[in-house]
């Protein structure tokens, strides 16, 4: 039995559904695996699709970038909605991640497209070898690194400053690949799971090899991953919480466990995505509603956004830069 939540199971998509979301977004299939363009087609498209941001909004401050069905939906950390970036087809993003600028790159078929922070139109894009579901950048090199799985195959993909070939890394403890995020180091942890059991694998900054990281908490269902700024921040969706993570020698030792209240609801759902900035934790509970919680403190949240489609992913770049 695949104890993954539905959201996970469904990424998976087809090398024939992937083409089919290239050709309809303008975008030439002839471009290498990994060699950054954007042609003026694709430009054109979402240049016209409606994207907007609230004039003034990107200054001074931090935007919730939240994938929200057919659009990426941006907030401010007040829970209120300043723009969005339209698109993107039905279910096409399941990836958001940001660099320590604020850039963000956004997964989009079988590629990535990068926004500049409160940008409207992609400056970049990144064509993947496999399905793109989870990326990470590492604040040291600027490389960007991807989870990817369709059509059985599975594995980390990681692009130096994105130009040319990736590095392809898997580890046998892991035939299913989740989230993915670098610590400060430039040391890059990515969560997944084999059968039935939920695993966490490291590649060392500088590295060759992924190695599994052996947890002293047993992890029921596989929940989002993120550096907080300290910790590794490791969510299991089925008891409901979030881990703090202290990573050394192979091992993760337990800091703390945050414990969230004040949903709304029979049922909390699932612990991901979520996004940690400032000392906030942004999560998504249900499939409907994205609360925000003081981080590691949990307790009741603070406010809560209603989506009808629910949040597949979040982040807020400069993710995990502060604490």
């Amino acid at each position: 039995m695949d104890m993954r939540p539905p959201e996970i199971i469904r990424r998976a998509l087809s090398t024939c559904a992937i083409a089919g979301m290239l050709s309809g977004c303008g975008a030439s299939q002839s471009f290498v695996a990994g060699a950054p363009h954007v042609g003026n087609a694709t430009i054109a498209r979402f240049a016209n699709v409606g994207s907007w941001m609230k004039p003034g909004s990107t200054a001074n401050e931090p935007l919730l970038y939240m994938a929200d069905g057919e659009e990426v939906d941006i907030y401010s950390m007040a829970g209120k909605q300043v723009g969005a970036l339209k698109g993107f087809g039905f279910e096409a993003v399941y990836g958001l991640c940001s660099d320590s600028q604020g850039n963000v790159w956004i997964t989009y078929g079988g590629s990535l497209l990068e926004y500049t922070h409160g940008g409207m139109i992609p400056i970049a894009q990144v064509y993947t070898p496999a399905a793109p579901f989870s990326c990470a950048v590492d604040p040291t090199t600027g490389d960007l690194a991807v989870t990817e799985d369709s059509e059985g195959t599975a594995n980390v993909a990681v692009y130096q400053a994105i130009y040319g070939t990736p590095q392809i890394y898997t580890d046998s403890a892991i035939d299913s690949y989740d989230y993915c995020t670098y610590d400060a180091s430039g040391n890059l942890f990515v969560n997944g799971i084999r059968g039935r059991q939920m695993h966490l694998t490291e590649l060392p900054s500088g590295g060759s090899t992924l190695g599994t990281v052996t947890l002293d908490e047993k992890i029921g269902r596989i929940g989002g991953l993120q550096w907080d700024g300290q910790y590794l921040a490791f969510g299991d969706s089925l008891s409901h919480v979030v881990y703090q993570f202290s990573v050394a020698g192979g091992h993760a030792t337990t800091v703390s466990t945050t414990h969230f209240t004040g949903w709304t609801g029979r049922i909390f759902k699932t612990i991901e995505p979520f996004a940690i900035y400032n000392g906030v934790i942004v999560l998504t509970f249900s499939k409907r509603q994205t609360g925000f919680w003081k981080f590691p403190a949990g307790g009741k949240s603070a406010h809560r956004i209603g989506i009808t489609t629910g949040a597949k992913t979040i982040s807020v770049p400069p993710s995990g830069e502060e604490k």
